[in-house]
C-alpha cells in the first residue's frame, strides 16, 4: 500500500514553492520520494526552503524565476527537464493578489494579476507538456480558488484569473488526457 502514493524517481516543479501552500505541497511530494524543484522569485528564500527539505533527508533543487516572465519561464521548464532527465509533474501554484476598490484599479495592475495567476499557468503547462508528451505521462496541477466560483469585492483580477484557470484546466484535461 505504501507504493500506491510513491513518487520515487519523479521530478516535480512547484511554482511558488518557497513558502506557504507551495512549500507544503513540495514537502509532501518530496516525502513521497520526488525530487522537488522549488520555484520562486527570491533565490535566498528558495535556497533556505530547499536547504530545510534537504536537512530532512529529502531531495530538493531550486529554479529561481518570475513565472510572469514568460520567456524565462519557458526556458526554465526546458532546463529543469534537461538537467534532471525528465519532468513528471508541474504544480503551478505561484500567484499574487491585488486588493483595491474597482475605481482604484489600474489596467496594468489587472494585467499583472492575470499574467501571474493565469497566463503563466498556460505558458508553464504548455512547456511542461512538451517534456511530458514524448514520455506519454505527466501531471499538470494548478492551484485554484473558491474565488473563481464565488466573489467578493476588491479582488477583481484574482477572481477573473481563478475563473479562467478552471476553464484552462478543463481544456488541458480534454486535450492532454
Amino acid at each position: 500500500m505504501s507504493d500506491l502514493f510513491s513518487l520515487k524517481d519523479h521530478v516535480a516543479l512547484v511554482t511558488g514553492g518557497s513558502r506557504g501552500l507551495g512549500l507544503a505541497m513540495a514537502a509532501a511530494m518530496a516525502e513521497a520520494g520526488a525530487l522537488v524543484v522549488l520555484n520562486g522569485r527570491d533565490p535566498k528564500t528558495l535556497d533556505a526552503a530547499a536547504g530545510n527539505l534537504r536537512a530532512r533527508g529529502l531531495k530538493a533543487d531550486t529554479a529561481p524565476f518570475d513565472v510572469a516572465d514568460f520567456e524565462t519561464a519557458s526556458r526554465a521548464v526546458a532546463s529543469i527537464a534537461e538537467k534532471h532527465g525528465r519532468l513528471d509533474a508541474a504544480v503551478l501554484n505561484a500567484g499574487i493578489q491585488h486588493r483595491v476598490p474597482l475605481l482604484d484599479w489600474k489596467t496594468e495592475d489587472f494585467r499583472r494579476v492575470i499574467d501571474t495567476n493565469l497566463t503563466a499557468c498556460f505558458v508553464l503547462a504548455r512547456e511542461a507538456a512538451r517534456a511530458m508528451i514524448p514520455r506519454g505521462t505527466g501531471r499538470i496541477i494548478m492551484t485554484g480558488s473558491i474565488m473563481g466560483i464565488v466573489a467578493r469585492p476588491t479582488i477583481h483580477g484574482y477572481t477573473a484569473a481563478k475563473a479562467g484557470l478552471a476553464g484552462l484546466c478543463k481544456t488541458l484535461a480534454v486535450e492532454l488526457g
